[in-house]
């Protein structure tokens, strides 16, 4: 049912959209900082103009937005890759390649079951007969635990900012913004890490996971 293909392709493509992403989060948090200033010089007269202010937090907005559907589009089609090989080495495998992107959409099993079908997948790829004998790579735990961390401050900053209409509340948002690149920078580089390394371990076969760190 399931072909095994190289996922290089798809995965190569992944790490360009990650690294788009980052690039245009940065340029958000640059509009974040502008932001603040504005608020915070607005009634001294000080610091950027609001129009300023508001043109980058704009563009930073759009790039954001473009780079974020870019990214989840080019890692959904990586994942499916990968875990279709995995089901091809293996029946072990519980979570089929739809869902493995599928329940990144559901309230709740989001929290754990893409996580699931990706380790399942690494296991699989790394002993197809005996895939419950294999450890989760470190590097797997890292970037699950900062993907999970940095959606719940981008959902805690879209409540502020859509919430109260206050200064205050906008200056919050903001800095959570900021606080998120701290988080978001470390979640790309592992990421990229981690389809490389997947990649490299489907490509190259079961000795190659000795290598994985």
């Amino acid at each position: 049912m399931y072909e095994f293909k190289d996922p290089g392709g798809r995965g190569r493509a992944a790490i360009i959209a990650v690294l788009a992403w980052l690039a245009a989060d940065l340029v958000y948090t640059i509009g974040a900082a502008t932001t603040i200033a504005a608020l915070n010089g607005a009634a001294s007269g000080t610091g950027p103009a609001p129009e300023t202010a508001d043109m980058i937090t704009g563009a930073g907005g759009v790039a954001l937005l473009v780079a974020t559907l870019s990214s989840i589009i080019f890692v959904a089609r990586w994942i499916m890759r990968v875990n279709a090989n995995a089901h091809s080495m293996s029946d072990s495998m519980t979570v089929t390649p739809g869902w493995n992107v599928g329940w990144f959409f559901i309230p709740v099993a989001l929290l754990w079951k893409p996580f699931q079908g990706l380790r399942e997948a690494w296991q699989a790829s790394v002993s197809p007969h005996d895939p419950t004998s294999v450890a989760v790579p470190p590097l797997m735990r890292w970037w699950w635990g900062l993907w999970l961390v940095s959606n719940v401050l981008g959902n805690v900053s879209t409540r502020l900012s859509f919430g109260k209409a206050d200064a205050a509340s906008l200056i919050a948002s903001n800095w959570i913004d900021i606080a998120t690149l701290a988080i978001d920078i470390p979640l790309a580089i592992v990421l990229i890490r981690m389809i490389q390394r997947f990649d490299d371990l489907q490509a190259r076969g079961p000795d190659y996971a000795e290598t994985f760190a």
